[in-house]
């Protein structure tokens, strides 16, 4: 017999029985607990409350933002001291922090709080050790910034070994360490980066504020920014950077679910300005490069691809363990539907061609063909001119379509 029911909202997608309860986990991520009696109560976790936080970290968060410019993407905090900076930078900016501490019984306790907080593991998470003895990956921190310099690792003896490991995480095309640095460390800071020992790097002193920032890309570094590497075809990357023992720098974080199929061979991705564009099903997106992060996602509906990357024979069921979809010459014969530069991305949709902003995905310019009998097959582009780049033509061949500078 049964005993009881109870409908609820979503799939569920698991169970579990404990304390005299029933704990249901949907997949869409609600939790229901079933007990003998019920009850009203909502247990909602709410962040600090900035009221309890600290004057000073709070005008400190604020001005590191504003002087660096950085609101999202990663950020560092070594030596979490009170963790109040750290609560402050993400109250205060989009930014998922790291923070790093020599004290164990610190970390643990910054752990609680912001578990308590609902922050930990979502906002917010915090590793015991220092960046000198920490194994981070290169290029990952948008911003760099401490609480306690001392517990951080950035000791007399060590400023140097110091400075270097924290460039050594900055993110290139403008990462950025903000630091109240000390007399001392600050001058050997500046030396470094006048010694070429710190490539591409730029110092500058803001009030009691250091900032330290990896300019530009990566020396010996090379775009990827059309379907056969560059506007000449050359299927050849000039790349001389990366080079053979090979390893990952990120892994799995961002979907993959409206990406274009593998055998339908979808557009090939591009990469320029440290982000790299991959275009998917009805959408476009942009990832930082170096992280996995999503810069940005774009829904295009009318993006028709006219049945060359993907067709009706496409399972978008991820558990389907047969072939997505049946095998078709997509871009092998058809060629890629956009080019990127530093500062414009160009994507066929239909018969438009949206000229938009690689940094937002903001749509900037929208340019259309449109029929001209008299100029036989060749058909001229009508919309607006770029100023930065002067008149362009664009002509259509199948699907392919070129960009060229008269």
């Amino acid at each position: 017999d049964i005993s009881w029911s109870m409908q609820i909202e979503g799939e569920p997608w698991n169970m579990l029985a404990a304390d005299g309860k029933l704990f249901v986990v949907t997949a869409e991520g609600s939790i229901y607990c079933f007990g003998e009696k019920a009850s009203t109560r909502m247990h909602n976790r709410d962040a600090p409350d900035s009221k309890e936080n600290h004057r000073r970290w709070i005008e400190q968060a604020r001005k590191i933002l504003n002087d660096t410019a950085v609101n999202e993407g990663y950020a560092l905090v070594l030596g979490a001291g009170t963790g109040q900076l750290m609560a402050e930078i993400v109250r205060q900016s989009d930014l998922h922090v790291i923070g790093l501490d020599s004290d164990a019984a610190n970390v643990e306790a910054l752990r609680r709080r912001f578990d308590e907080a609902g922050l930990y593991g979502d906002r917010v998470s915090i590793l015991h050790g220092t960046v000198l003895d920490t194994p981070i990956s290169p290029y990952l921190a948008s911003l760099v910034v401490s609480e306690d310099l001392k517990s951080a690792g950035c000791t007399k003896d060590h400023a140097k070994d110091f400075m270097a490991r924290v460039f050594h995480v900055l993110r290139p095309y403008g990462g950025v360490a903000c630091l109240a640095l000390e007399k001392k460390p600050r001058g050997e800071l500046l030396q470094l980066a006048q010694s070429e020992k710190l490539l591409q790097a730029s110092v500058k002193t803001q009030g009691d504020l250091t900032m330290l920032r990896r300019e530009g890309p990566l020396r010996n570094s090379a775009p990827w920014t059309h379907h056969y590497a560059d506007a000449s075809n050359s299927i050849f990357s000039k790349d001389k950077l990366v080079k053979a023992p090979l390893g990952l720098l990120w892994f799995g974080g961002s979907s993959h679910l409206d990406v274009l199929p593998r055998h339908g061979h979808g557009p090939p991705q591009q990469v320029i300005g440290g982000r790299l564009f991959l275009q998917g099903i009805k959408m476009l997106s942009a990832r930082d490069v170096y992280t996995g992060r999503v810069i940005w996602r774009k829904d295009l509906p009318q993006l028709d691809t006219f049945g060359m990357y993907y067709d009706q024979s496409f399972k978008p069921d991820i558990y389907d363990r047969s072939y997505n979809q049946v095998h078709i010459a997509g871009a092998t014969a058809w060629g890629s539907n956009f080019v990127a530069a530093h500062d414009r991305l160009y994507l066929i949709t239909g018969q438009t061609c949206l000229v938009m902003d690689p940094a937002t995905g903001d749509t900037l310019h929208e340019w259309k063909l449109e029929e001209k009998h008299d100029m036989g097959v060749h058909q001229r582009l009508q919309g607006p001119v770029d100023s930065r780049n002067g008149p362009v033509a664009c002509c259509q061949r199948g699907q392919r379509v070129v960009t060229e500078v008269q």
